[in-house]
């Protein structure tokens, strides 16, 4: 039975305990590396398409991102990539560049947090 995950934990245990059970330490190492390289490409699309005003590319990367971000356990960002998610059917700039920016630092935290699940990171 899940938790309730306390407000501070970026990743959820359960997620992560699950993923060592399955893969090994040196492949959840492996696997977290490509994580942390797939959001930080679109933690950068997410820059470049606040700017351009790309509703339509907001809403691919943060479906993507909630959807990856969900499979490896890191709830904020996945909630908050849902977020905007929904946001986009509103396709009000500021509305949007708010949650882009909300989005972006649980980017980071996620990307930062990540590091001790990462071998030689």
């Amino acid at each position: 039975m899940r938790t309730k995950l306390q407000s501070s934990e970026v990743f959820d245990p359960l997620t992560i305990q699950q993923m060592l059970a399955d893969f090994g330490a040196e492949a959840l190492s492996e696997l977290m590396e490509c994580f942390v390289h797939d959001v930080s490409k679109a933690e950068a699309e997410l820059v470049r398409c606040d700017v351009i005003a790309d509703v339509a590319a907001l809403k691919n990367i943060a479906h993507s991102v909630k959807g990856t971000a969900g499979l490896y356990g890191a709830t904020r960002l996945a909630a908050e990539a849902s977020r905007l998610d929904a946001m986009c059917a509103l396709a009000d700039p500021t509305v949007l560049h708010t949650q882009v920016v909300i989005v972006r630092s649980a980017c980071w935290q996620t990307i930062n947090d990540s590091t001790k699940y990462r071998l030689g990171a």
